[in-house]
């Protein structure tokens, strides 16, 4: 939009409809003290997982036992419905991001579990982005995000780019 001319206030009003339509949850492996500048830190042991941290330290909200692929997915997936409330045919972005330490293997096994239960929810998925578009030092994981997508914002996903991480 900004290459089209756009004004800082329709930018500003663009991205406040961005923000209410996008949600991501993460998850934490087998890290060890994982310590970040907002003095915020949690330890897992080498079977644990953490549902719900955040990039920067955050604590998430519920520690378990290493699950598979599948189970990681279903939880995540629950809870973004929670948030999302989305219903069938409904047009979404997905975003699954490796948090760090994570093989291109566990990504795209995760990224499968993950779109499979959403398109038997019916969802439609015409734009899927696997990557480590932002890490947190340290730390094992992965997140999703998920966008419910209107067409300009489509548009935006598909246009091309010059950056590090986000390749065409």
């Amino acid at each position: 939009m900004a290459q089209q001319g756009a004004s800082l206030s329709q930018l500003k009003q663009v991205s406040g409809q961005l923000v209410a339509n996008l949600t991501t949850l993460g998850v934490a492996f087998y890290g060890s003290e994982f310590q970040v500048t907002l003095k915020k830190e949690f330890t897992l042991k080498k079977d644990e997982l953490y549902y719900g941290v955040g990039v920067h330290g955050e604590p998430g909200y519920r520690k378990e036992r290493l699950r598979t692929s599948e189970l990681i997915a279903r939880e995540l997936v629950n809870k973004l419905r929670v948030n999302q409330r989305w219903y069938p045919r409904e047009r979404y972005a997905i975003l699954i991001n490796g948090l760090g330490k994570l093989t291109e293997l566990e990504k795209l096994i995760f990224t499968a579990d993950v779109v499979e239960l959403l398109q038997v929810e019916g969802i439609d998925l015409p734009f899927i982005k696997v990557g480590d578009l932002f890490t947190a030092n340290g730390l094992a994981g992965i997140s999703v995000t998920l966008l419910k997508l209107y067409e300009p914002w489509l548009e935006a996903l598909n246009a091309p780019v010059k950056t590090y991480a986000w390749h065409q």
